[in-house]
């Protein structure tokens, strides 16, 4: 969106001295926002890197070794901790952490999870991963479940300071999130990551 990096800029200025929020995000998932939601922005304890932006003592407190904070293969643990911002990031952070997957980013969300901190969303999209189309690093086929439209109708944003996690956002996108019935029971069941 043309409006994206005036908007990581402004919330980047806005929010620097806020320690509840970890990181800003471009994207928003393909959620339908509550009519009675008065902002233009929300929280969640799940980030995204899909168009991102975070303060540099927030970077230098990300975990990038996170079987050194906790016992990651504890999946009882590691769920417990995970779980609220989707369960897809457990056996993510397990991919990632025994080389399978190649992703800083599940690290980032462990370290902002770990820390009970937040990412602010714009409740519009001003940035799309075209990666999704299995030409991207982690994507070997088509997914369409995160595919938006970029919204250039805001110019003007306005940033609240009472921000608190909206249950019925973050509810929708633990579903968009949510990983297929037979990948979940294999993690699930036979702790195969």
């Amino acid at each position: 969106s043309k409006y994206f990096l005036k908007f990581m800029n402004e919330a980047l200025d806005f929010y620097e001295n806020d320690e509840r929020i970890f990181s800003i995000s471009g994207y928003n998932f393909p959620i339908k926002i509550p009519e009675s939601y008065p902002y233009q922005v929300y929280i969640s304890p799940r980030p995204s890197s899909w168009g991102w932006a975070i303060w540099r003592d927030r970077w230098g407190k990300s975990i990038w070794n996170p079987e050194k904070v906790m016992d990651i293969k504890n999946n009882i643990q590691l769920n417990k901790l995970l779980d609220f911002a989707g369960k897809d990031l457990a056996p993510m952070l397990l991919k990632s952490v025994n080389g399978r997957i190649s992703s800083w980013a599940v690290k980032l969300a462990f370290s902002q999870i770990y820390y009970n901190k937040f990412t602010l969303f714009p409740v519009v999209s001003l940035t799309e991963n075209i990666g999704v189309d299995a030409s991207g690093t982690n994507f070997r086929r088509r997914v369409k479940k995160y595919n938006v439209k970029l919204s250039n109708n805001f110019d003007e944003f306005h940033f609240p300071d009472d921000l608190k996690v909206e249950l019925k956002i973050i509810k929708q996108i633990r579903r968009i999130v949510q990983p297929g019935p037979l990948s979940y029971l294999k993690y699930r069941l036979f702790n195969s990551y």
